[in-house]
C-alpha cells in the first residue's frame, strides 16, 4: 500500500460520519499540496546540484520561497515555489499542472519523471482532473518514453571531452526475484565546460567487463580524445581506460582516498591524518604537493603501514590534476559532480520501491539524463570559463 492510499484509509477511519466526504476532500487536498511542494524542492536541488545544508562553493544558492495558489477539483492548494539567489531557476511543475494547460498525459509523464509510483500517479491525476486512470493505463503512457531511451543510446557524442567521470550506484530491480543491481554512469565535460550524461550500463555487479562496455560505447559513438578520467578506485577501471583511451590521464578521487585513510586511522589520529593529507592537494603546485606527500608518508609510515601502502599503490593517479588549469582543480580531484547526481537519482528512485524489469528502470533514468543534459547543454561548469584553449592544446592524441 503506497503512502497516498494509506493516508486515505486513515482518513476514512478517523472521519466516519456525516462529514466524511468533506474530510476526505481536505485530506486529498493536503496531500496534493505536500506532493507539489516536495517535488519543487527536489527540482531545485537538481538545478543547484547540492542538497540543502550541504557546504558548497557555488555562486548560486537557495533564497527562500514565493507563494502561489493552484485550483484543483479538491480545492485550492498553496504552493511555496523555491527561489535561487541568481533567479535562474524556474519550476516546470506549475505550468504543467494548471487545469487548462497541457494534457493529462503530460502530467502523467512529469509525475513519472519526478519518481512517483504508478499507483501514486493514478491517485494524483484523478484528484487533479477528476479522471480515473488505472495503474496499467499509467504504465502504458509512461512506455511512450521508450523511444527516448533508444534515441539517447544512439545519439552521437563530441569527438573531444576535457574530462569524463565514471561511477556506479545501486537500485532494486526484478529479474524473477528482486535484487540490487549496479547502474554505471559516465558524465563528460567538454572543453567549454558543458556537462552531459554520456552513457550508462545496468548490470548485477561492477566489473572490468562493465567498464569495457561503457567506454567502448562512448568511443563507438564518436569520442576520440579525452584529456582526463576521474574515478574512485573501481576494480579494473584503470586497465580499461588505458586499453580504450591509452593517451588519457587518470585522477583518483581524493575525497574517496581521504575517507579510506580516515577509516584506517585510530580515532585520536584521524584529525591530524586528514589535515596532513589535505596539505598534499592544497599545495600551490606539483613540486610542493610531491614534497607534502613525501612528508606525509614519512610521518605516518611507522604507525600506519596499511595507510602508506594504500597511498603508494595509487600514487601515480593522486596528483594528476596539477597538470590541468588551476581553476578546474576542485572539479578534477573529486567525483562530487557524479556522486551528487547519483545521490539525486537514488532519492528519486526510492519512491519507486523497485523496478519490475531493467527496461522500466531505463525509461525512468533516461528521462532524468535528458533533463540533466538539456539543463547543462550551454551552461559552463564553474572554473571552465576561459580555459578552453588549455584543454584543447593539451588534448591527448
Amino acid at each position: 500500500m503506497n503512502n497516498f492510499t494509506s493516508n486515505i484509509t486513515q482518513c476514512l477511519l478517523d472521519n466516519i460520519g456525516p462529514n466524511l466526504e468533506t474530510a476526505i476532500k481536505e485530506c486529498v487536498r493536503n496531500m496534493l499540496e505536500e506532493a507539489f511542494n516536495e517535488m519543487m524542492k527536489i527540482e531545485l536541488t537538481s538545478f543547484l546540484e547540492y542538497e540543502p545544508y550541504e557546504r558548497n562553493d557555488s555562486e548560486d544558492s537557495r533564497n527562500g520561497y514565493s507563494d502561489k495558489t493552484l485550483n484543483t477539483s479538491f480545492g485550492q492548494i498553496n504552493l511555496k515555489i523555491p527561489r535561487d539567489r541568481l533567479s535562474k531557476y524556474s519550476t516546470a511543475l506549475v505550468n504543467k499542472y494548471q487545469r487548462h494547460d497541457g494534457t493529462t498525459e503530460d502530467t502523467i509523464l512529469k509525475l513519472f519523471h519526478s519518481g512517483l509510483t504508478n499507483s501514486e500517479i493514478s491517485d494524483i491525476v484523478e484528484a487533479l482532473y477528476s479522471k480515473k486512470y488505472s495503474k496499467s493505463t499509467v504504465s502504458n503512457i509512461t512506455k511512450l518514453v521508450t523511444d527516448n531511451v533508444e534515441a539517447f543510446k544512439r545519439r552521437p557524442l563530441h569527438q573531444h571531452y576535457a574530462m569524463i567521470y565514471v561511477d556506479a550506484t545501486y537500485t532494486p530491480i526484478r529479474r524473477k526475484t528482486v535484487d540490487k543491481e549496479g547502474l554505471s554512469i559516465a558524465i563528460g565535460i567538454t572543453p567549454e565546460g558543458y556537462k552531459e550524461v554520456l552513457s550508462y550500463v545496468i548490470a548485477p555487479q561492477e566489473s572490468a567487463t562493465i567498464w569495457d562496455e561503457l567506454l567502448n560505447d562512448i568511443k563507438q559513438r564518436g569520442v576520440q580524445t579525452v584529456n582526463l578520467f576521474v574515478t574512485d578506485g573501481l576494480s579494473g577501471m584503470v586497465q580499461t581506460i588505458e586499453s580504450i583511451f591509452p593517451m588519457a590521464k587518470i585522477q583518483r578521487c581524493l575525497v574517496h582516498v581521504q575517507r579510506n585513510l580516515y577509516a584506517k586511522a585510530r580515532v585520536r589520529d584521524r584529525k591530524e591524518v586528514m589535515e596532513d593529507f589535505k596539505a598534499v592537494y592544497n599545495a600551490k603546485d606539483l613540486d610542493e604537493a610531491k614534497q607534502q606527500l613525501s612528508t606525509f608518508k614519512e610521518k605516518w609510515s611507522k604507525n600506519y603501514k596499511n595507510i602508506i601502502k594504500s597511498i603508494t599503490d595509487s600514487e601515480e593517479y593522486l596528483l594528476t590534476f596539477y597538470s590541468f588549469p588551476k581553476s578546474c582543480w576542485k572539479s578534477i580531484y573529486t567525483t562530487n559532480i557524479i556522486k551528487g547526481f547519483n545521490k539525486q537519482i537514488k532519492r528519486m528512485i526510492k519512491h519507486k520501491e523497485q523496478f519490475p524489469d531493467p527496461e522500466s528502470l531505463e525509461r525512468f533514468i533516461v528521462s532524468i539524463f535528458n533533463d540533466y543534459n538539456e539543463k547543462f547543454m550551454f551552461r559552463a561548469h564553474k572554473g571552465f570559463v576561459n580555459t578552453i584553449e588549455q584543454w584543447t592544446n593539451g588534448s591527448q592524441h
